[in-house]
């Protein structure tokens, strides 16, 4: 079985471990253990699956990843959602350089991400949705090629670094349903490329003057936004904004009151 290059074993609920003997199969390159509801542990032998590229490990009962995942040097992606009983990541996770894509979203015990490393500029998709995290690294910024983000329905995110408006090539934002999410950093000129923002179902009582900047923001989403107060004058100048949604009652107060400002 040395030439396997893939293996399956999604839904085997039977399944209870990885035995350390898969690090012999080194030219592997997808593991997929979804669903596989009694493997609480990965073999520290999986870092010998220098070929490994996706990785899934989605619904299972992993408690904690190795932190020798980092020597999985080809990996792209790493799909860890609903695990259940993971609280941490190994800051080896950061070492990833190659990796496109991490799913954590229903990882409904995970508190923090760890510091993100320069290496790790290859990410281009990362979903944190539902997991229990207060806040993102500030270092969150190395990022540097990040196109998708999505923080749905964190209920203890209260707020965002400002160094994520440094991410000149995010397009979509999503951090929909976060109830206790209530400041939106200021924006750089370097966060033009955003495309697609979502705060419904936020508490934010205001948006920066400085959303001038997402100059190529198309859709802006504030459904259910009941503490939003008022949009700043300089959402004018947002050329390609083609949906705006706003809190239903709250609707035509916003615009009456904006538009006192923006014809003052």
């Amino acid at each position: 079985m040395s030439n396997l290059e893939q293996l399956n074993v999604k839904g085997c609920r039977s399944l209870d471990n990885v035995d350390s003997s898969v690090g012999f199969l080194k030219k592997l390159t997808l593991l997929n253990l979804r669903g596989c509801q009694k493997i609480r542990s990965l073999p520290s032998t999986i870092q010998n699956l220098v070929s490994l590229k996706s990785l899934y490990i989605d619904g299972t009962a992993i408690e904690e990843l190795p932190s020798s995942i980092c020597h999985l040097t080809s990996l792209q992606v790493l799909s860890i959602s609903e695990c259940k009983n993971l609280r941490s990541l190994p800051s080896s996770i950061c070492r990833l350089k190659y990796l496109e894509e991490l799913n954590l979203y229903d990882c409904s015990n995970l508190e923090t991400f760890p510091e993100i490393m320069e290496d790790m500029e290859c990410l281009k998709s990362l979903d944190l949705s539902g997991t229990c995290i207060k806040e993102l690294p500030s270092s969150i910024e190395f990022l540097k090629h990040l196109v998708d983000l999505r923080l749905v329905k964190c209920e203890n995110l209260r707020s965002l670094p400002s160094s994520i408006c440094r991410l000149k090539y995010l397009k979509g934002l999503n951090l929909f349903d976060c109830p206790n999410f209530e400041t939106f950093p200021e924006i750089m000129e370097d966060m033009e490329s955003l495309q697609e923002l979502d705060l419904s179902g936020t508490c934010i009582k205001e948006l920066p003057s400085s959303i001038e900047f997402l100059k190529h923001l198309v859709d802006l989403q504030l459904v259910k936004c009941e503490n939003l107060r008022s949009l700043p004058s300089s959402i004018c100048r947002l050329k390609y904004l083609e949906k705006l949604n706003l809190p239903i009652v709250q609707t035509w107060r916003l615009f009456l009151k904006s538009w006192r400002i923006w014809n003052a």
